[in-house]
């Protein structure tokens, strides 16, 4: 199964929920299993040299300006979906992230799981934990992967 991971970069630094992601994706990865970056911004170069822990990265380069904006990114994020097909797209909690997660489920028809605490991997379905109302309720959650 392949794993994305989206990250993100500008004013020449990566952000650091990037290598979350990364870490996040390695941590689900079974054997077997690719880990692919989905790097987005205006670093590319800075970018292939902190992603180590995965597998592959796949880069979308800003050439205007440093900041892709989250449409631009939904539609280059589909194309990767479309392109690799992965059983799971992590995507982090930013300002591109929250509209561009909604995207792709709404797209794929995926189901989409928001403020996420913890995720763990059992065999071929996740158990996730997510925050609710703020974070005064937390909830458990599974989710079957596509089979493969």
């Amino acid at each position: 199964m392949k794993l994305i991971a989206c990250t993100e970069g500008h004013s020449s630094k990566i952000e650091a929920f990037s290598l979350e992601m990364i870490a996040a994706a390695r941590s689900l990865a079974q054997a077997g299993d690719e880990v692919v970056a989905f790097f987005a911004g205006g670093e590319a170069e800075a970018a292939s040299s902190l992603f180590g822990a995965a597998d592959r990265l796949i880069v979308a380069r800003a050439t205007k300006s440093d900041v892709i904006p989250a449409e631009t990114y939904a539609v280059l994020l589909r194309d990767v979906v479309t392109a690799e097909s992965p059983g799971l797209v992590l995507v982090p909690y930013s300002a591109n992230g929250l509209d561009v997660a909604a995207d792709i489920a709404a797209r794929t028809g995926w189901p989409l799981i928001s403020y996420v605490n913890e995720i763990k991997r059992h065999g071929e379905s996740l158990t996730v934990v997510a925050q609710m109302y703020g974070g005064k309720i937390l909830a458990d959650c599974e989710v079957q992967l596509p089979p493969f």
